[in-house]
């Protein structure tokens, strides 16, 4: 019982550390979602609700991810968890942005 607490604190000590490189990968996500955003006005003036419902919910998930990493009873390398979360921000964030309903 006291290795699986031990083990909790460690990893949950582990994320805030590696925080920053999730906001590495949003800011990056929000440059991308701006820049395609910009030069789609040009290409295709529709949005996809859908898709935008999907990237703010997946969004949304990162965090439960990197809750249920620090209760995951498998050993997950923390190099997986960045990147799998780093690309799951970065995707979402960009979608989140080029998908937003405006008025053109």
């Amino acid at each position: 019982m006291l290795q699986a607490f031990e083990q909790m604190i460690f990893r949950s000590l582990m994320l805030v550390h590696v925080i920053p490189a999730f906001l590495i990968a949003v800011i990056a996500g929000l440059l991308e979602g701006r820049w395609a955003r910009a030069n789609q006005k040009a290409l295709v003036k529709v949005h996809s609700p859908m898709r935008f419902s999907l990237a703010l919910g997946s969004l949304a998930f990162t965090p439960v991810l990197a809750l249920l990493w620090i209760t995951a009873p498998v050993a997950v390398p923390a190099t997986m968890l960045v990147f799998m979360l780093g690309v799951v921000a970065l995707v979402s964030t960009r979608n989140l942005i080029v998908h937003a309903p405006t008025q053109f």
